[in-house]
């Protein structure tokens, strides 16, 4: 027993050896970056603030918020939010967009 339990916990180190930070330095998990309909691209990683490239370039931070969904990501006037596939950005006088988790 204690062989498998130490079989399973060196996977895991390696496996979270293997995880590249990305766009969030010091931050452990991976990227996850959702393409929007109109173009927009929205690169999150869980439990850290999300990054969203606007089609002009201008990128925006948003701040994780508590969600009965997946996730919630917001500065106030703009938000990413949704779960699994799909996420929903909302731009103020603008109809939600869907976005799509790309692989």
């Amino acid at each position: 027993m204690r062989r498998i339990a130490a079989i399973t916990l060196s996977l895991g180190l390696l496996a979270s050896c293997a995880t590249s930070p990305g766009r969030y330095p010091g931050r452990p998990g991976p990227e996850m970056t959702y393409l929007c309909d109109d173009r927009t691209t929205v690169i999150m990683q869980p439990s850290a603030d999300a990054l969203v490239v606007l089609n002009s370039g201008q990128e925006l931070r948003l701040r994780q918020y508590p969600s009965m969904s997946d996730f919630r990501y917001s500065n106030g006037a703009h938000e990413f939010r949704g779960g699994g596939l799909t996420g929903i950005w909302v731009v103020p006088q603008r109809a939600p967009v869907v976005c799509w988790l790309q692989r």
